[in-house]
Parts: structure tokens; sequence; C-alpha cells
């Protein structure tokens, strides 16, 4: 048993020797040159994914008719404001209806993008139509809050008075400092317009890995702001030898990374380059020194 231990511990070592001198010859970076992370949308909201629009609840969205004329917020996602025969000028009553949203988290977004599709019936003579947007922030969910026409404010570049034809709202907004959701409101004081799809959605630098180096998930922020950086990560039992850094040029939401060379990392000594993107222990190391 004794002449048994004897060759049984040397080879260990052996194996021990063979993992660290293979931990430093088979660690390698992977040669790369400065890439510009993509951007994409993530979307808040989209009454496209609403089979009815119209309901009671915390979760759906209402409508308010303040002018008696009667409004409607259903199936198609339609604000129908007025009756047909109202929108050829047989009723004079001033239109006030507005259409209130369930409460909105705004998820990771700085910077809100509010996309209203509408359309107006073409018939509709010298009548004006005014459709305004409106945003209410707060922490708070309350049912109360969101239909307090008070609490609202104009979100800038909202009105649209387009008239006899499709329109498309688009407003840019930045998302309040401090503030985890809101409620969206549309306030129609025209005639015959109908709202046929409402989108709320911001901008990301997408999550991404390549070789070693993972990118998160960021959020643009408002292009009126400076340029701003993030820095990615190395895998798991890895270090970086180049600089991990993102710059994000606000102005034009494009993504860069800040070292020519690219981001970079190296597996650690004692591990080795495993399906590219993970770096393994010492006992795969026997089999790379062989």
């Amino acid at each position: 048993m004794k002449n048994f231990k004897v060759p049984l511990f040397f080879l260990l070592v052996l194996v021990q020797l063979i993992g660290t001198i293979s931990g430093q010859t088979c660690r390698s970076t992977h040669a790369q040159e400065r890439i510009w992370i993509p951007t994409t949308w993530r979307t808040i909201v989209d009454t496209a994914d609403y089979t009815d629009l119209l309901g009671s609840g915390a979760s759906s969205w209402i409508s308010r008719d303040l002018d008696g004329g009667g409004s409607s917020f259903g199936q198609v996602g339609g604000l129908c404001t007025r009756s047909l025969m109202s929108c050829a000028n047989t009723d004079t009553r001033a239109e006030n209806n507005w259409v209130f949203s369930p409460y909105i988290n705004y998820e990771a977004a700085r910077e809100v993008f509010y996309n209203v599709s509408s359309t107006y019936f073409t018939f509709c003579g010298t009548c004006p139509t005014h459709l305004t947007a409106y945003r209410y922030d707060t922490n708070t969910a309350s049912e109360t809050a969101r239909t307090n026409f008070a609490s609202y404010s104009l979100l800038t570049g909202s009105d649209s008075s387009s008239r006899y034809s499709a329109s498309s709202m688009l407003i840019e907004t930045v998302r309040p400092s401090g503030v985890n959701g809101f409620y969206f409101s549309l306030r129609d004081t025209g005639a015959c317009a109908t709202v046929v799809r409402i989108i709320i959605y911001y901008r990301v630098c997408v999550p991404m890995v390549n070789g070693l180096v993972i990118f998160p998930e960021v959020a643009v922020p408002p292009r009126s702001s400076p340029n701003e950086a993030y820095n990615a990560t190395c895998a798991p039992n890895s270090h970086p030898v180049t600089s991990l850094a993102v710059d994000i040029t606000s102005s034009t939401s494009v993504c860069t990374q800040r070292d020519s060379r690219g981001a970079q990392c190296e597996c650690d000594a004692g591990y080795m380059r495993f399906n590219d993107t993970t770096c393994e222990g010492k006992y795969f190391f026997f089999f790379c020194a062989l």
C-alpha cells in the first residue's frame, strides 16, 4: 500500500502543475475592434394589446363625457366624441371628452415617447378637431386621482388640429426624477376624432454578450442631456484587459465602446476559455495542455 501512495502523490502534483501551466498558456483575450451597441425600443403600453379598452376597473381605460354629447373608447380603441349627425354641424355644443389610462409604470425609462394615431371624418366641414395629451405623474395608483383633471399637466406639443385625415401625434418627454409611474390622458375639444392606437415606449442599449464581455440593458438618457456612460462586466472567473466603458451619445442615442480596441476580458489564472463565453476551472486545462 505504501508503494502505491508515493506515485499517486506525484501524479496529483503533476496534474496540479499541468493545470497551472495550461492556465497561463490557454487563457487568451478575444481580439476585436470597437463595436457599436445596438439600440431598440421597449414598449410600456400598446392599446393594440387590449381586446376591450373600455372598462370600469383599475386596469382599464375609462372615458368621461363632460359635455353631454356622448363618447366611447371601445373594442377598436376609438374615441368617437360626437355622433355623425353632430359632426354635420347640427350640434353646436362644445366638445369636452376625456380618456384616462390605467396606472402606468415608467419601468427603466429615462426618455418617454407617446405615439397617438387618430383619424377624422372627411365630411366634417369647418368643425375644429383638437386632440390634446396630458400626463399626471404620481408614485401612487388612485382611481380618484386619475380622473382629477386638475392634477394633469399638458404634454408639450401635443395639440393636434389636423382636419379630414389620419394624423399621428408624437410626443417626446423626460421622466421626472423620483417618480415611478403616471396616468396618461387624451382630451378631445373638437369633433369626430377617433383614436386608433396609443403606443408609449422608450429606447435602450440592448443587452448582449460578446466573448467574455457582458453588456447589460441600459435605458438611453434624454437627448437633451449630456452624454453618459455605463460599464459592461466580465464573465465569472475573468477580468478586464481594456476599458469596459460604453459611451451613450444622448443627441443621437448611439451606444459606443470607449476603448478603440473594444471591450476585452481574459480568464483569471488557473482558468481557460470554454465555449467562447465562459472560463472553466483547472481540470479542463489538462486537456488543453495535451
